[in-house]
C-alpha cells in the first residue's frame, strides 16, 4: 500500500482513524492534504527574501553571458571570430586539411 511508503508521517496519518486500513485513495489523498496543512514547511527568510532571489538571477545571468574558455577560430587560430565567419581560411579543401591535420 502507498503508506508504507511514506514511513514518517505514517503514524500521523492514520492516529486519529480507527478504520485506516480501509482507506481508499480519495481518502488518503485528504489525510494527506490535512496533515500538510498542520504541518507547513518552514522556509528559511533568505529563500524568501525578493533581493536575495534578485542578486541570484543576476549573478546567473552574468555567468552565463561570459564564456569562460573562449574558443578561438579552428582554422586560423584568432580569437575574434567564429570558426564560421573565417575570411583568412576560405577554401573548402584548406579547411578540411587543417580540420585532418587536427584531428577534429
Amino acid at each position: 500500500m502507498t503508506l508504507d511508503k511514506l514511513p514518517s508521517i505514517r503514524g500521523d496519518l492514520v492516529r486519529t482513524d480507527p478504520e485506516w486500513e480501509k482507506w481508499t485513495f480519495t481518502k488518503l489523498v485528504e489525510a494527506l492534504n490535512q496533515w500538510c496543512r498542520r504541518n507547513p514547511i518552514d522556509k528559511p527568510s533568505e529563500l524568501n527574501d525578493d533581493s536575495f532571489s534578485s542578486k541570484r538571477r543576476d549573478k546567473l545571468f552574468h555567468v552565463s553571458r561570459q564564456r569562460l574558455n573562449p574558443r578561438n577560430c579552428v582554422y586560423c587560430d584568432s580569437g575574434e571570430h567564429k570558426t564560421n565567419d573565417c575570411a583568412k581560411v576560405t577554401l573548402t579543401s584548406a579547411r578540411k586539411q587543417i580540420l585532418a591535420k587536427k584531428r577534429l
